[in-house]
């Protein structure tokens, strides 16, 4: 782990969050409020588990 831990904001977007942690090597980040707390946990794999069911239309026309 590091010291002092590695944050993002809540209100960060997932490109600003990628961007954290390419450049720190991260697989996790500890998101926080405004206030510093922490709200949650996000690893990279959320990130493009979201961005691929983005790229997915819910129908297709053939359906």
């Amino acid at each position: 782990m590091t010291k002092p831990a590695i944050t993002v904001p809540f209100e960060a977007s997932s490109a600003e969050i990628m961007k954290v942690m390419e450049d720190k090597h991260l697989i996790r980040v500890a998101v926080v409020d405004e206030e510093g707390k922490l709200v949650g946990m996000l690893a990279r794999r959320d990130l493009m588990k979201g961005y691929l069911q983005s790229q997915v239309p819910d129908k297709v026309w053939w359906m």
